[in-house]
């Protein structure tokens, strides 16, 4: 074999371990979760609060707290579908841990140590702290079970290769929890922590620097890249910017809606 393709093997191989390495999903560890009581009104809360049912319920049906998924989320990069997880043992949560839950809105982890896609909006959801995390979980696995199984994404290459999400989070996930701004009042500080955490409003309604157009979504407000500071913190995500619409002005409502 000739001088240069060998240097050119050696390179590539070690170009896909370093990336390998680089990918690897992150999870809590076991020793983060202490034993505690649920508070399953705050878990409540928070389920109302991040528009759970919103994605998750099943869609054609009445009870918003059936959460089956199902719902077809059609992005430029394909079509994600909207997983179960209602508290059946089989197609929803109902056997998962706690641990296996936390990772997954906090880390972007999956059940069996795979990336997940940020159509979950973790990137958000990592503000929440991990009490919080487990309220919520405690709240779902109190809502009926709904046997529908889970869809795959229909997602073409390269997004369908999941380990490649794991270069994204180095860029987009910075595994930081909500930090109080001591020069504003528990209001603010309770507001911004819903907005940015477990409400992941950023997530659809801040647009900024044009990355892409679909064409199947030309009607549709543009994908953006933000980077925006918020006061102490910097926000860098992807949001899903096609799957609502902006915000025109401030003022479209009024402090009282």
């Amino acid at each position: 074999m000739p001088f240069i393709a060998k240097a050119f093997l050696i390179t590539a191989v070690i170009g896909l371990a370093a990336l390998y390495a680089l990918s690897v999903p992150s999870i809590l560890p076991p020793d983060a979760f202490e034993p505690r009581s649920a508070d399953l009104a705050n878990g409540e809360t928070l389920f109302n609060i991040g528009g759970c049912a919103g994605c998750h319920a099943t869609p054609g049906q009445d009870i918003h707290l059936k959460l089956g998924g199902g719902l077809a989320l059609k992005s430029p990069f394909g079509t994600f579908k909207v997983p179960n997880i209602s508290s059946d043992a089989n197609a929803g949560i109902g056997t998962w841990t706690e641990a296996q839950f936390a990772n997954a809105i906090l880390k972007g982890v999956g059940r069996n140590g795979e990336h997940l896609y940020p159509s979950l909006p973790y990137t958000s959801y990592q503000r929440m702290p991990l009490t919080d995390a487990r309220d919520l979980f405690a709240y779902l696995k109190t809502l009926p079970p709904d046997p529908a199984a889970s869809q795959p994404h229909a997602l073409p290459f390269p997004f369908n290769v999941r380990r490649l999400i794991g270069l994204w989070k180095l860029l987009f996930l910075d595994g930081k929890t909500f930090t109080r701004d001591p020069g504003k009042d528990a209001q603010y500080n309770r507001g911004a922590y819903l907005v940015e955490g477990p409400g992941h409003c950023a997530e659809c309604h801040r647009i900024e620097i044009s990355w892409v157009q679909s064409s199947h979504c030309s009607d549709l407000p543009e994908v953006r890249i933000s980077k925006e500071r918020v006061g102490s913190r910097i926000l860098h995500r992807i949001p899903m910017a096609w799957l609502a619409g902006r915000l025109a002005t401030s003022s479209f409502f009024s402090r009282q809606d």
